[in-house]
């Protein structure tokens, strides 16, 4: 399990917007230290380099939920205030579990634009 993981606003480096705590394979043991090294690339990028498993797909589940007291500790924001929690599961081919992400962001933090075409 990795702690400590957020993103800040690109407008305002000190203002952060999103909680992560991320859940790996206990296999995968040295990605700690590997993301030290390669802050940027995505964590199931490095699985599949260091590790030869491929994230082939992912679900996620977006929630309405009262914002945790350590993810508000970090974001700098009241606990308790409405927020986002966007689980996701990244597997294999194989159906095999790679990693687990939670985040968390407060509601006036986040927002999704879909656009859709060609459909119907």
């Amino acid at each position: 399990m990795f702690h400590g993981l957020f993103r800040t606003d690109p407008e305002d480096k000190e203002r952060p917007i999103v909680w992560t705590t991320v859940y790996v394979n206990a296999a995968y043991s040295r990605l700690p230290q590997m993301t030290e090294r390669q802050p940027l690339p995505l964590l199931s990028a490095l699985i599949e380099k260091e590790y030869g498993e491929r994230c082939s797909q992912m679900t996620q589940k977006v929630t309405a939920v009262a914002l945790p007291d350590e993810a508000a500790r970090h974001l700098l924001v009241t606990p308790g205030l409405p927020s986002l929690r966007i689980l996701k599961h990244y597997k294999s081919s194989d159906n095999k579990l790679l990693q687990i992400t939670e985040s968390f962001h407060p509601g006036n933090r986040f927002s999704l634009t879909l656009s859709m075409s060609n459909f119907g």
